[in-house]
């Protein structure tokens, strides 16, 4: 633990130099390596970002910036008066319209839900892709034929099963399963007050502290019928609002704790990795 609060110390001192050019330049270096660790896994490859964007596909941007010699992580509420997902944390962004980009989509997405200018935001390159939400009903017929070896596997470890999971679905055709690109960029500290909430799509913007959410990660399990997998979760006490729109549920008080789990704590799963490695360590196996 002492160590730790030492990392979170020298974390304090160089946030600036983190999402510097040096920064940028070395978060990109790692991403890069991770690409070519995974590059065994073809179907994995096929559904990276390099091609064209599919019907469907969506694209949202994890917002860095620094703030008290401190890096932190925007993220958005879902509104509560949505049919789907109401009252969920996420990154923001949506899905890519025809002849977008993935960074013209994110920015565009996001632009529209929290007045993020697109030029007051840096965007340093994406991330791979994130299963999408239908993992659990999609992988069903996959993990059909390797039952008993799935039933051998519930009695080891979570990453041994999550990376079973994981081989089984890269060994079908499921390109279709990677609909979530996440793209990470750095904004204009001077920018936060300008933004707010679109009240149709998001009830609140808020950021948490990149070194708070690396020594509070931890991870939650998920059961389908035959299976089970792990994935991150994140929790922030320190989480600072930045801005609420008034069409909240009357008597709502905000949460002592914000908690990120599903596809938005694997999207920060996945971009911690690669920005603070010496804060976030983690070894949970999760796709990308």
């Amino acid at each position: 633990m002492q160590s730790l609060r030492a990392s979170l110390r020298h974390h304090h001192t160089t946030a600036n130099l983190l999402l510097s050019q040096t920064g940028k330049e070395a978060f990109l270096q790692r991403l890069a390596e991770a690409q070519i660790a995974s590059a065994g896994k073809p179907k994995l490859r096929a559904a990276k970002r390099g091609g064209a964007p599919k019907k469907n596909d969506s694209s949202v941007l994890i917002p860095l910036v620094e703030q008290e010699k401190r890096i932190w992580i925007i993220l958005t509420q879902r509104s509560f008066q949505l049919n789907s997902h109401r009252g969920e944390i996420c990154f923001p962004g949506g899905k890519i319209e025809h002849g977008e980009d993935l960074a013209q989509a994110a920015l565009r997405e996001s632009f529209e839900e929290t007045g993020m200018e697109p030029s007051k935001v840096n965007v340093w390159g994406a991330l791979n892709p994130v299963l999408n939400r239908y993992l659990t009903n999609s992988v069903t017929p996959v993990v059909g034929p390797e039952f008993v070896e799935f039933e051998k596997l519930q009695r080891g470890t979570t990453h041994e099963l999550n990376k079973r999971l994981f081989d089984l679905i890269f060994e079908a055709d499921c390109v279709h399963f990677w609909d979530r690109i996440p793209a990470v960029c750095v904004l204009d500290p001077a920018h936060l007050p300008s933004l707010a909430p679109h009240c149709a799509e998001v009830r609140s913007i808020f950021m948490v502290p990149v070194d708070e959410i690396c020594a509070k990660s931890g991870y939650t399990n998920f059961q389908h019928k035959s299976f089970r997998y792990v994935l991150p979760v994140f929790q922030s006490s320190e989480y600072r609002m930045l801005a609420t729109s008034d069409s909240c549920i009357s008597g709502y008080k905000e949460p002592p704790v914000q908690r990120i789990w599903g596809l938005s704590a694997c999207a920060m799963h996945q971009m911690l990795l690669n920005l603070v490695p010496e804060l976030y360590d983690s070894k949970l196996a999760v796709p990308f």
